[in-house]
């Protein structure tokens, strides 16, 4: 996938006790040859570049939390819409890649759609999380798909006032379009005032 020609932050410096990463979809169905909805020759790259994220984060203490879509056979967008099934649990789709196996001390939060807040556990996790305002908290976000759960999920979190940050090498979608499309509304005024777009090596936890 092409450079996206956007402002990109350097030198980004998160305080650890006051940040959560967020990976958001890494799953087998997205990012492994042979999946549904596979993005194609740039998911090793977002593996890498994510799982780089994630040992920073380890290193750091830092609160990790993994967002897991997950359907069910009998969920609307299949039952009604007549959707083709995928992310149905305990399928290899729906494994989270095992080059990002969470550990036990990590938060697996199961989502039904796109919006990880929407019927989730998400909001009660966070709370239980936090010492504090939203606004005291950073939330580095990486995972898939840019133009759907990453930026439903960077979009959650700004709406709710939080710092975020997005590592552009930490996301990735089937459709180079798509993906720039969905990074410049991210940068358009109505999410840029609390939505900063970086790279996955400008990150550091502190």
């Amino acid at each position: 996938m092409g450079e996206v020609s956007l402002p990109i932050k350097g030198n980004v410096v998160v305080p650890a006790r006051k940040s959560i990463l967020v990976i958001v979809d890494m799953q087998n169905e997205f990012l492994k040859e042979g999946g549904t909805r596979f993005v194609g020759e740039t998911a090793n790259s977002v593996i890498r570049k994510v799982e780089s994220l994630l040992r920073k984060a380890r290193a750091s203490n830092v609160v990790r939390i993994f967002l897991q879509s997950t359907r069910y056979d009998e969920s609307p967008e299949h039952r009604i819409f007549h959707r083709s099934k995928h992310l149905i649990e305990g399928s290899w789709g729906h494994k989270i890649v095992e080059e990002l196996s969470p550990r036990e001390d990590e938060i697996i939060v199961k989502k039904f759609s796109h919006d990880p807040f929407n019927q989730t556990e998400l909001e009660r996790i966070l709370s239980e999380q936090m010492d504090g305002n939203p606004w005291d908290y950073h939330v580095v976000v990486g995972g898939v798909v840019t133009n759907v759960c990453a930026y439903e999920t960077v979009t959650g979190f700004s709406v709710r006032n939080f710092r975020v940050y997005l590592p552009i090498d930490c996301t990735t979608s089937p459709d180079p379009d798509l993906h720039e499309a969905a990074l410049r509304m991210l940068y358009y005024p109505a999410y840029s005032y609390n939505v900063l777009l970086t790279k996955e090596e400008e990150v550091r936890f502190e």
